[in-house]
Parts: structure tokens; sequence; C-alpha cells
């Protein structure tokens, strides 16, 4: 996937794992029954997600701003 995609790993694994691009059991399972097995990716589902996510409006992001930490 991560040739297909043009990223490393390590960001498509980032991706994967702290943004709501891809979606277990649409884009993504596993190949095994542990969770540690290999990821095995739904090639048009994957490529359509990562070609129309949206980076979420910053004013829709959480801050310690209102609580005056800096």
């Amino acid at each position: 996937m991560k040739k297909i995609l043009g990223i490393s790993d390590k960001t498509l694994l980032s991706l994967k794992n702290h943004t709501t691009m891809f979606r277990e059991g649409h884009d993504w399972r596993r190949k095994g029954v542990s969770a540690r097995s290999p990821l095995q990716w739904n090639v048009a589902s994957t490529e359509q997600a990562f070609t129309n996510w949206k980076r979420p409006a910053a004013s829709t992001v959480e801050t310690f701003e209102r609580v005056g930490v800096k």
C-alpha cells in the first residue's frame, strides 16, 4: 500500500493510528487473528480515502488555550 500511495510504512501506520482517514474492516484488516498480525489493505478504498480525506479545521481541534496553558 505504501508504494501505491507514495508514502513510507511509518507514515501509513501513523495515518491509520492517529487520524480517522482509514477504517478497520473497510480500508484494512488483519491477516490473522492476533493483534500483531500483518495488515491487509483494500487498495481501492484506501486510495480513495487517502485522496478524499480533509484535515480537520483548526477551529475544531481541541487546545489548552482556554485553561491558560502556553
